[in-house]
């Protein structure tokens, strides 16, 4: 039997298929999320912290899916930006291309737990992964390893990205909406 409150739910529109197949709450949420990482940056001064590389990762991740929607494609449960971003298919920079690797570890760890669910993972992170954001400079006989700028989720590369996944849903909404007038 189905209860008072999901009849009047269903006659308003508020249903999970109504929800899964509109774009727009996608899009909304990842939206959310983006302005939550960049005021994160903002309140510490330009440092990144886990919550800030989390609700970064878990912006482009519903961007991502906000555009699968609005192509009528399914999205996968995924949380591997680079599979999402194929799937979709946006075309991205090779440097960006390891930039959502790591930001899809900080989907599903790195932003929220101190450590990976299996010692596989953490081994990976640190040997294989981490060290593709680094870079060694030599001044003189002085050597150090820093962040690679290119590749590293700073606040400006994560902004390239989402701006590239906002213009591609924001192309897809604008044939939608003349898809619509036309056949209004």
């Amino acid at each position: 039997m189905i209860s008072k409150q999901r009849k009047t739910r269903d006659l308003v529109g508020l249903t999970f298929s109504e929800f899964q197949s509109d774009p727009t709450k996608w899009m909304t949420r990842a939206r959310e999320f983006r302005d939550a990482a960049v005021l994160l940056v903002e309140s510490k001064s330009g440092s990144l912290s886990s919550p800030y590389y989390y609700n970064a990762a878990l912006s482009l991740e519903l961007s991502l899916k906000a555009i699968l929607v609005a192509q009528k494609r399914k999205y996968q449960a995924i949380h591997r930006l680079k599979d999402l971003s194929d799937a979709a298919g946006v075309q991205i920079e090779r440097d960006h291309v390891k930039t959502l690797e790591l930001l899809s570890e900080c989907l599903m760890w790195l932003g929220r737990y101190p450590i990976p669910k299996s010692e596989n993972q953490w081994n990976n992170f640190h040997d294989v992964l981490f060290p593709k954001h680094k870079v060694t400079v030599h001044k003189g006989k002085i050597r150090r390893v820093i962040r690679n700028e290119k590749t590293f989720p700073t606040l400006k590369n994560y902004l390239a990205i989402w701006n590239l996944f906002e213009a591609e849903y924001s192309s897809l909404n604008q044939l939608g909406n003349s898809y619509k007038m036309l056949s209004s």
